[in-house]
């Protein structure tokens, strides 16, 4: 029992703190579709820019077949929405600004290992990505971002496709 509420006693008070972290202005809360179309072309627009350099860079290989676009679309729409409710939305709940961005950054590195070999390519995107995300979420525009991001990855997987398809 001492135990217990000697744990308690540090634990209460450090999840109390996380959820009144103070963030820096960068990550303000979109509260108008003005900052909203803003805060998309800005960060949304550079993520994709960089992440089309790089992979054009890196090489995009030979045209997937119907049937592996298919699953692939599925799993990133599938993908989108489980992470944005495991990495924002369930650290949100329980420890506020503070678990937003524990959830992003440890969303941001797991994304690393998206590729079949880990590599951190894809970080400047995935990180501006993830304060565009932050902004939804504190602007308490969760549902926009359930759909945003489930809509991006099959977007990206999509595009990709095209590409591969015109370039070889």
């Amino acid at each position: 029992m001492f135990a217990r509420e000697s744990v308690s006693s540090w634990l209460i008070p450090a999840r109390n703190k996380l959820r009144t972290l103070p963030l820096p202005r960068f990550l303000s809360p979109i509260e108008t579709r003005r900052h909203l179309l803003l805060s998309f072309l800005i960060l949304c627009g550079a993520a994709l820019a960089i992440g089309i350099v790089i992979d054009l860079q890196r090489g995009i290989g030979a045209p997937s077949t119907i049937s592996d676009l298919a699953a692939h679309m599925g799993i990133g729409a599938l993908a989108g929405v489980s992470e944005e409710l495991v990495f924002r939305g369930i650290p949100k709940r329980y420890l506020g600004n503070g678990g937003l961005v524990i959830g992003t950054i440890c969303w941001v590195v797991l994304h690393q290992f998206y590729a079949p070999v880990t590599t951190i390519y894809r970080l400047p995107s995935d990180i501006l990505l993830g304060v565009f995300y932050i902004k939804l979420w504190r602007g308490r525009l969760w549902w926009l971002a359930l759909i945003i991001h489930p809509l991006w990855n099959v977007a990206v997987i999509v595009g990709w496709q095209l590409a591969r398809m015109y370039i070889s």
